[in-house]
Formats: structure tokens, sequence, C-alpha cells
């Protein structure tokens, strides 16, 4: 069974009913008509949230990848309330025993997410250490402003359209390649850093300064943006392999940024 089954919004936990479906070997479409049917009790336990899913497996045999579907958010407490209402077969028990082991599992990581934050905070070397380490994030910075204008003279769309955005997709590659723990678990990226701890902060810095001069040396030579990510990509997933790390989701097909 699937050990990504819960979705982490602002530390709070949910699954999809495309996933209970799944999980329960019964239709997407009886599950949904179940929680529209006695809405109001699940809504006792909190706002039930719509979503799109885009599918990346398959459903009792048939193919379903890249295909969309609309479907329901639960929270654990709504999740348990539609499992009482399907039957307890030996596959449906099994089931919710699992999906109550993954709330556990994921509810556990989230308090201990919480709980170095508070630690972290307390402990004035870390601070001190935070603070410092924002020189290597300017050096990086800078350099990304200089990318950005780059692809735009190449003909970037997005970048025109939003320049910032460079920021927020070379620092989500930094994170995905040293914390693939907390982007299993739904981490925000404007949180990465108050999550970790003093070595890890200064690993983060070490990075950007590779990622920085990889983006300097790129634009200097008038390679494409795309490329000058990819080489800044391949860069720090080696750098975290040779630590022992698994990037994020490193054995997926890599896709050109937006542009």
């Amino acid at each position: 069974m699937s050990k990504n089954l819960i979705v982490v919004q602002e530390n709070e936990l949910y699954v999809g009913t495309w996933d209970l479906a799944v999980g329960y070997h019964v239709t997407h479409q009886a599950v949904k008509k179940l929680v529209n049917r006695h809405k109001a009790i699940f809504e006792r336990s909190g706002i039930v949230g719509h979503y799109v899913q885009q599918l990346l497996g398959k459903k009792k045999g048939i193919s379903a990848v890249g295909r969309k579907v609309e479907g329901f958010l639960l929270n654990e407490q709504q999740a348990m309330f539609l499992g009482t209402l399907l039957k307890n077969s030996g596959t449906a028990l099994e089931f919710k025993h699992h999906l109550c082991e993954e709330f556990l599992r994921q509810r556990r990581a989230i308090d201990k997410l919480l709980a170095t934050i508070r630690n972290n905070k307390l402990n004035t070397e870390w601070v001190e250490t935070r603070e410092a380490r924002k020189v290597d994030r300017r050096y990086l910075t800078d350099r990304l402003q200089i990318a950005a204008r780059h692809a735009i003279a190449q003909g970037s769309k997005t970048y025109a359209d939003n320049p910032r955005l460079i920021y927020t997709q070379y620092t989500l590659m930094l994170y995905k390649a040293f914390f693939p723990e907390l982007f299993h678990a739904g981490q925000k990226i404007d949180e990465v850093r108050d999550k970790v701890g003093i070595d890890s902060l200064n690993l983060i810095s070490v990075a950007e300064r590779l990622i920085g001069f990889s983006v300097e040396k790129g634009v200097e030579r008038g390679i494409d943006y795309h490329d000058i990510y990819q080489n800044s990509k391949n860069r720090v997933q080696g750098l975290a392999i040779d630590l022992g790390i698994v990037p994020y989701r490193l054995t997926k097909k890599p896709s050109r940024i937006c542009g």
C-alpha cells in the first residue's frame, strides 16, 4: 500500500477521495456520492475541500496515467467517518488500518518538525548561523536576477510576466535535493530553513554557492536558460548523492522549466 496517501496543508492532514476509492477497492463515483449524500455530517468536522488530481498509476487494471479527476479532500475525522459507511471486507479492514497508521505517522512527523522550529529559535547558535548564511542567499539571488534577465532576452514569456518565479524554482530544486523527507510530507519551501539544524543550514549555503557559480558561468557562456537550470540541478543532486541523500523524485524523468 502507498505511503504517500496523506496530503499536508498548513500542518493539517488530508486524504483525497480518489486514493480512498483505490484503497477500498470501490469506484471513485461511489465514494463521492457518499460524501455528497452525507455532506452535512462530514462538515461537522470541517469544510469538505475540492481538488483536482493528475493520476499517475492504474486502478483495477485500467490505465489512468495523465488523466485528471476531481474529488474531495477529507481531513482525518472525515476520512474515518467515510470508513464507517463502507463494508468491512478483508481488504477494507486492511486499508482502514493502513490509513490510521499513515495519519499517525504524518502527525508525528509534523509534531517533530514543529518542535524543531521551537528549539531552533531558542538556540542562539542556530539563530546566529541562520543570520550569517543570508550572505550566501544574497549571492545566489543576485545571480538569479541576472539569469532571469538572460532568460527573458532568450524569449521566456514566463519570466517576463513573473521574473521572481526563478527564485522559487531554483530554491525548490535545492530543497528537494537535500530534504526529500520534508517534501514527501508536503512541506512549503518558505518554512524549510526554520525546520533544519545548523549543519543543514551550512549545507544549504554550500549548495547556494554552487548554484550561483553554475548560473553565473552559464549566463557568461550564453547557454540556454533551460540548460542552465538543468546543469545546476545536476550539480546539486550530485552533491546530495555524494552525501548519501536520495533527492526527491530523482528517478522521475527531468522536465524543463517553464518558459
